[in-house]
């Protein structure tokens, strides 16, 4: 895997849509000269060559973009502020092409107790084009959703009982092209679990795959697979190394590789074989776990370097398609593109 070359700022988060790779940047202060300032879509058809549309926020107030999903034909990303509190609520925007941008609507707001609001916790579409996020007040121990809408007007809240429970904190929510993973737990120290949704309504749980609160679940669909990859857990070790766990049209969760020395892994679909990246025990270096079909694991040879200056990198996100991947980290690590062969 070697560096992609990208015109302005980082990837800050990336998805694969039915034709086209599309990224998000944020650039402010007079950081991307080549660009300017503001909120950047970058679209490629090749995950080689990218073209930049700026969004339409004010480019004048710094913002983050915070998630970027894709599903349902359609792109949704939202923005919001981390210098202005309370602050305005966070934007959802959605393209079909992920060149031209529309306001979809607004995170839904929460109740503000103290000086600081709930921040949005995460951004999902499922498969039928539902969009889906919750929000979380870390200082209030408080979790809001998650919201439901098809229209980003009427949001309505996805009730417990939905889950089964009387009430939920909602911790994370991801989405592929095939299906949602929500993690959450019934109060604020209870244990966490995972559920599966193709239409954000009904819920599967996935009660075989042990999960805590710093498991960092990921989820990879395809070919009738779907792929978790998390950090093994348990209350009497604490969490470290990386367990991947499969299952088969929503059928029975079987744990299929472990791995101790790895930790902080992702996943991703190519197209034809599942990848899975943590890091290892160089912290500059990426550990790349490949199969062809979600059941058998083995670790393919990789000697690229994360990071220009050698230091620790955490994968932030990996999407691959087409036999390509790209894969990204956070802060200031490179953003590289590759094949993976997959034995």
């Amino acid at each position: 895997m070697r560096p992609a070359a990208i015109g302005g700022g980082q990837f800050m988060d990336m998805v694969r849509g039915e034709d086209a790779w599309v990224g998000v940047s944020a650039c402010f202060g007079g950081r991307c000269p080549a660009i300017g300032d503001g909120v950047f879509a970058w679209t490629s058809s090749d995950g080689e060559t990218w073209s930049a549309s700026r969004l339409p926020p004010d480019p004048s107030v710094e913002l983050a973009a915070r998630y970027l999903v894709a599903g349902a034909g359609r792109y949704y990303l939202t923005t919001g502020t981390y210098t202005i509190f309370p602050g305005p609520p966070a934007e959802i925007w959605a393209s079909a092409d992920g060149v031209a941008w529309q306001a979809f609507g607004e995170v839904p707001r929460t109740e503000c107790t103290r000086k600081l609001c709930a921040n949005q916790g995460s951004l999902a579409v499922t498969p039928s084009g539902t969009v889906l996020v919750h929000a979380v007040a870390q200082m209030e121990e408080k979790s809001f959703g998650p919201y439901a809408s098809e229209d980003g007007i009427e949001w309505r809240l996805v009730e417990p009982s939905a889950f089964g429970l009387d009430s939920i904190v909602v911790d994370s929510i991801e989405s592929t092209d095939a299906a949602v993973l929500l993690m959450g737990r019934s109060c604020w120290d209870c244990e966490a679990r995972l559920w599966t949704s193709t239409d954000g309504t009904t819920w599967d749980p996935a009660e075989d795959v042990p999960v805590q609160l710093y498991s960092r679940p990921h989820l990879a669909t395809g070919d009738g697979q779907r792929v978790i990859v998390l950090m093994a857990c348990s209350a009497a070790k604490g969490c470290g190394g990386t367990e991947v766990w499969s299952s088969a049209d929503g059928g029975p969760w079987t744990r299929r590789f472990s791995a101790p020395d790895i930790l902080h892994a992702i996943v991703g679909f190519t197209g034809s074989a599942f990848v899975a990246v943590g890091q290892g025990e160089d912290p500059a270096r990426y550990v790349v776990l490949g199969s062809a079909d979600g059941v058998t694991w083995s670790e393919i040879p990789n000697d690229s370097t994360m990071n220009p200056a050698d230091e620790e990198c955490s994968p932030a996100w990996l999407v691959g398609a087409n036999g390509t991947v790209l894969l990204g980290g956070e802060e200031e690590c490179m953003t590289l593109r590759g094949t993976v062969t997959v034995p």
